[in-house]
């Protein structure tokens, strides 16, 4: 009788334990996705704030003059630009991002004002067609400063007629400019500019009819409007 009441009180404990068990493992794999997410991230925001401490240390050694440091500098400022924008991408209200992406635009504006008041553009025939790519990214995302980035669109607007930078990126800085001047009246002339939010995607305010814009789109190289915001929509789902 004694040793059938020991096994029953061994199986009445281990049924309990198997209980507690079952409710660790579920706690546990409700809470482990968030912990394995979260690391992933504060060793990007990391890596990011190590780049950019990189980034201020060298760029004060350099020559400015040097065609190729230049080229160099421009192409590292990028790539921080984009790996920070990928990162804000999949959490836009996440302020420890947002503020480093806030540190990381306005050292990479100081640096390409003093870049463009020695060169003016980053022009094609001189750099090549990447550099001048990169300038005018860092330049569209510039946003502390609407006049520098309207002295920019200017220059731009020159080189287009000589083929010294892309009519694509001159249309993006172009809208980029005009919305920060909505007070004087200005809209968008080619709808690359669009408002983000958990609701979808909206264009925001451009000249004209649909097909007066997509027609300008056309002319500057640009894919149709909905083509442009099936893109983005793509863009933000991975």
């Amino acid at each position: 009788m004694k040793r059938n009441l020991s096994i029953f009180s061994l199986l009445k404990i281990f049924k309990v334990c198997f209980s507690h068990l079952i409710k660790f493992l579920l706690i546990f794999l409700i809470i482990c996705p968030s912990l394995l997410k979260a690391q992933p991230f504060k060793e990007k925001v990391h890596s990011l704030e190590e780049k950019l401490k990189k980034e201020q240390k060298h760029f004060l050694k350099g020559n400015i003059e040097d065609v190729a440091y230049v080229k160099k500098i421009l192409a590292e400022m990028f790539f921080l630009d984009q790996e920070a924008r990928n990162l804000l991408i999949h959490d836009l209200e996440n302020p420890i991002i947002g503020q480093l992406l806030m540190r990381i635009d306005r050292f990479h504006m100081q640096k390409m004002k003093e870049i463009l008041k020695h060169y003016g553009w980053i022009t094609i025939s001189k750099f090549g067609p990447e550099a001048d790519y990169h300038a005018w990214m860092l330049v569209q995302h510039a946003d502390e400063d609407a006049n520098f980035q309207a002295g920019c669109l200017f220059v731009l607007s020159q080189l287009l007629k000589t083929g010294e930078t892309n009519k694509k990126n001159y249309a993006y800085l172009y809208d980029r400019v005009a919305l920060k001047f909505q007070y004087l009246g200005m809209k968008q002339r080619y709808g690359t500019q669009v408002s983000v939010s958990k609701n979808g995607f909206e264009i925001l305010p451009f000249e004209g009819t649909m097909a007066e814009l997509n027609q300008r789109r056309f002319e500057m190289g640009l894919t149709l409007i909905n083509s442009y915001l099936e893109e983005i929509k793509k863009s933000y789902q991975r």
